[in-house]
């Protein structure tokens, strides 16, 4: 299972010219092209995780345009596997004018060792939630709990 955040389009074409003109200007003025690579990078990668329920391993991926970085850990011991809602904030900004957007979400975090958890599943479906954690807990033996009302 692999989820990685979604990118709005706006940002990943912003990225992609910042990316163009940084190298265009690395090949032509030198190190100033390397300037704006760094922002680029940032505004085109993605972040997530992919749990393979098989192996039981899991690992945070990084995404950057078509690329995918990640090192694979065993999971632990899961002592159950919350589902909640929450709201998912994102900013956008255009030189000094600032909007915020909220929109309600359902996370689901497997918890280990009383309180510590990993995000496994972001979704705007309660019932992908609730399926999704089904599947979880059916393959690493553990009870799903519905934290949604609270």
């Amino acid at each position: 299972m692999k989820h990685v955040a979604p990118i709005s389009l706006v940002r990943l074409i912003f990225s992609l010219v910042l990316f163009l003109m940084g190298v265009f200007l690395f090949f032509d003025k030198g190190l100033y092209g390397l300037i704006l690579l760094g922002p680029a990078i940032r505004l085109g990668m993605r972040e997530g995780i992919e749990i393979n329920l098989e192996t039981k391993r899991y690992r945070k991926l990084y995404w950057v345009f078509a690329i995918e970085f990640g090192q694979w850990k065993p999971i632990p011991k899961i002592d159950y596997i919350s589902v909640f809602r929450t709201t998912q904030k994102s900013r956008a900004r255009v030189l000094t004018a600032q909007a915020l957007a909220s929109n309600e979400v359902f996370k689901l975090n497997l918890f280990y060792l009383r309180n510590k958890h990993i995000e496994a599943y972001i979704t705007e479906s309660i019932d992908d939630a609730f399926k999704v954690a089904k599947q979880m807990a059916l393959a690493l033996d553990t009870e799903v709990y519905d934290a949604t009302q609270e």
